[in-house]
């Protein structure tokens, strides 16, 4: 059933914008398979600048997955414009603790680049190739389709919406997930994480 239409074609790659959400939670399952991290792991133990605040210390990994860490985006942060941003210290620094977190859902993008971070401080990595390597490549994910994901002044990665891929890669992404995280009988993620 698969056709295209227009200039489309099987490998034309179309950006995901909020779609690209899903990709933390594949992050996360390979992240705790490897023993990086766990959802009640206090944030603040490797973005160490939370350390003294009063709510951002509570913030914890399963917090900025759920949106319920109660952070609003700083105002100099902006999607259409994150080429031209330094991302990490405008989530780590620019963001506002609006809430206790687990009081309130904020769908905010700092939540996704704030684990991002995080995860590139735990490990010395780069989530995107990280994800590549573990789970990507193994599903059929090109990694041409990679190398379209917006980055920032850094080169970091944005994880809230800066992901394109094919539609019939974005549709393996969604089947691994269908089939409880196994890829052609082999589990590349933890279903029950």
């Amino acid at each position: 059933f698969e056709s295209y239409t227009g200039l489309n074609h099987s490998n034309t790659v179309h950006m995901l914008a909020s779609g690209t959400k899903s990709f933390n939670a594949a992050l996360y399952a390979l992240g705790e398979a490897d023993g990086i991290w766990t959802l009640e792991e206090d944030v603040s133990q490797t973005i160490t600048e939370w350390q003294g605040d009063t709510n951002k210390s509570l913030i914890t990994v399963g917090h900025l997955l759920s949106l319920t860490s109660g952070l609003k985006d700083s105002p100099d942060y902006s999607p259409t414009k994150a080429k031209n941003l330094h991302t990490y210290p405008l989530a780590i620094d620019g963001s506002t603790s609006e809430y206790p977190p687990g009081e309130a859902c904020i769908y905010a993008p700092c939540n996704f680049q704030l684990l991002a971070a995080m995860f590139e401080r735990k490990t010395g990595r780069d989530p995107v190739g990280y994800l590549y390597e573990r789970l990507f490549s193994k599903i059929g994910i090109s990694s041409n389709s990679l190398e379209q994901w917006t980055r920032d002044l850094d080169n970091k990665p944005q994880m809230a919406g800066g992901a394109y891929l094919t539609g019939s890669e974005w549709i393996r992404f969604g089947k691994l997930w269908i089939q409880g995280g196994a890829w052609q009988g082999e589990p590349l993620l933890n279903p029950a994480t």
